[in-house]
């Protein structure tokens, strides 16, 4: 090992031991300067690279498993910056969706089947809740809550929102103003 001990008279220096220590990938080098004596723990550069890109292998594999158990309500909130006028949302029953115009707070209840009798698009809110000259493309947006038949709408640029009901049952579907 060399090494250099700046601002000291080098040959008052005394290396006494060197031991190294093989399961931790170091070593303990004892130094003795004037009658001092220092020991100090030298990293292997070579395993300490080789440890290093292990624990950062392991650390992404580990992040990208956590980023693809992600719930669906965060996903779903990532399409909102795309400027698109349509987004279909996921209700908990796996044959129906919410599909809302974005620009105007329309609203429908699609469900598909394997039958064509089970496959249809129901309105929820036929009345456009701004002026077509204020329309744009993402001024609206569905949030699930916990209740199975329920989203809260909001009005993104002015903060208004509504409870959004959808049923298999047309007397339990609708839109409610919630302020």
């Amino acid at each position: 090992m060399k090494g250099v001990i700046r601002g000291a008279d080098t040959s008052k220096i005394e290396v006494i031991s060197l031991k190294p220590i093989f399961w931790t990938n170091h070593t303990t080098l004892t130094l003795s300067l004037n009658s001092v004596v220092i020991e100090v723990e030298v990293f292997y550069i070579r395993f300490m690279k080789k440890s290093i890109l292990s624990i950062l292998i392991i650390t992404c594999t580990v992040l990208s498993y956590a980023q693809a158990q992600k719930p669906q309500i965060v996903e779903q909130h990532s399409q909102i910056f795309s400027p698109l006028p349509f987004r279909l949302y996921p209700t908990q029953n796996m044959w129906n969706f919410i599909k809302l115009d974005t620009r105007n707070g329309k609203i429908w209840q699609v469900q598909y089947g394997l039958k064509s009798e089970a496959r249809f698009e129901v309105v929820l809110n036929g009345i456009t809740l701004t002026s077509s000259d204020k329309e744009e493309n993402n001024r609206f947006a569905l949030y699930p809550t916990q209740n199975f038949y329920s989203f809260i709408l909001i009005d993104q640029l002015d903060g208004r929102t509504w409870q959004v009901q959808w049923s298999t049952e047309p007397e339990n579907r609708g839109i409610f103003p919630i302020n």
